[in-house]
């Protein structure tokens, strides 16, 4: 045998074998996708009771979840809105009317300054705390609704008023994305007052408390 006839083999050869260890590899990965396909057929019929009992999990954790309990002294909220502490005290919350002093005359500036120091002279009841809290979030569109509320289109020019909506547009588009704040500031006073019947009390306090009601009433009724 000739070289040419040697070389013409080994490379018909190695073709063969070569596609012969492809072919086999494919073989292979064709059986493991069908296998996977079965698992996920299998596992989609199968998802929809697990999926039941994973919502229903979800919704006793509501009103038992997971961790410890958080400490806070609110015991409750009364009726007019007020926060009850399980000390007796509540707080009563206020939304304070913020105004634009930056260019306002002196005598504006100090006549707040006075009815502040006034309203906080005349708490008289030891232990009162007053906070003010100054929040700053984005403004989700409340000042375009407080302009376009003010505005009077009755009078207004057909054109112009197309230009101003386009405006409005704009600021819309802007404060979606969040690029508005409104500031709020919030004030929040704390008053210690405790009753004997208060339910926020403890029960050594309200045992304590009722034997001097018992000695009040037996002199007043008498014991029969």
């Amino acid at each position: 045998m000739d070289f040419l006839t040697v070389t013409g083999m080994a490379c018909v050869m190695l073709a063969g074998g070569l596609g012969l260890g492809l072919g086999l590899r494919l073989l292979r990965l064709g059986y493991q996708v069908r296998g996977e396909v079965r698992a996920l057929r299998h596992r989609a019929h199968e998802g929809v009771p697990q999926r039941a009992t994973t919502d229903e999990s979800v919704r006793r954790r509501l009103s038992q979840p997971h961790g410890t309990r958080r400490a806070t002294s609110i015991h409750g909220i009364t009726r007019n809105g007020m926060l009850r502490h399980t000390d007796g005290s509540f707080t009563k919350a206020y939304h304070v009317k913020l105004e634009n002093t930056l260019y306002a005359e002196d005598s504006i500036v100090d006549r707040n300054y006075n009815e502040l120091a006034r309203m906080l002279a005349s708490i008289k009841q030891p232990g009162i705390v007053i906070q003010f809290r100054h929040a700053v979030h984005p403004d989700p569109g409340r000042a375009i609704k407080r302009h376009l509320e003010a505005q009077s289109p009755r009078d207004a020019y057909m054109p112009a008023r197309m230009l101003h909506t386009m405006g409005i547009a704009q600021f819309e588009a802007q404060a979606r994305t969040g690029n508005y704040q409104e500031a709020a500031l919030t004030c929040w006073i704390r008053v210690p007052a405790r009753h004997p019947s208060d339910p926020s009390r403890a029960r050594l306090g309200m045992i304590a408390s009722f034997f001097p009601a018992l000695v009040k009433e037996l002199r007043r009724q008498g014991i029969i």
